[in-house]
């Protein structure tokens, strides 16, 4: 289950929680150097919409409009069984209805023989895309 709450007091900012049950083990195999420490890995992105662009025109949005900041990830307290990854993401300037979305995705490991300097090789089993609609991005206090 994904989460995005507006921070009231901070208008360019959204809060995101990603939970749900996950995996405790096997541990990916694999020399030790390249071997993830979890089996699973959220990875969330903001992907913008050119003016006037289609479905097929979203595209990463640059790192100077728009961060994502993971503040955890790994099992919910008191639950051995459920997964969490809480974090948030920062716009530059307020972000434009509809011109933004985020990305979430998350990934298993694959055991494998890994390469040196290479990544560990996975696949994708969950996503999920969430728009930043004007309900996430009004400014202004409450009246």
């Amino acid at each position: 289950m994904a989460t995005v709450t507006a921070d009231p007091h901070h208008p360019r900012t959204l809060r995101i929680a990603i939970s749900g049950v996950a995996p405790s083990g096997p541990a990916p195999g694999g020399p030790a150097l390249n071997r993830p420490a979890r089996p699973t890995h959220v990875q969330v992105r903001v992907q913008k919409k050119p003016a006037g662009g289609g479905e097929l025109d979203w595209h990463d949005a640059p790192a100077a409009e728009a961060s994502v900041t993971q503040l955890y990830e790994g099992q919910a307290l008191f639950q051995k069984d459920l997964g969490l990854w809480a974090g948030t993401v920062t716009f530059t300037t307020a972000p434009a209805p509809d011109a933004y979305r985020l990305l979430i995705e998350e990934f298993e490991y694959i055991s494998a023989n890994y390469a040196e300097n290479r990544r560990a090789p996975a696949r994708l089993i969950y996503a999920e895309i969430i728009e930043v609609d004007a309900a996430m991005v009004q400014s202004g206090g409450p009246p």
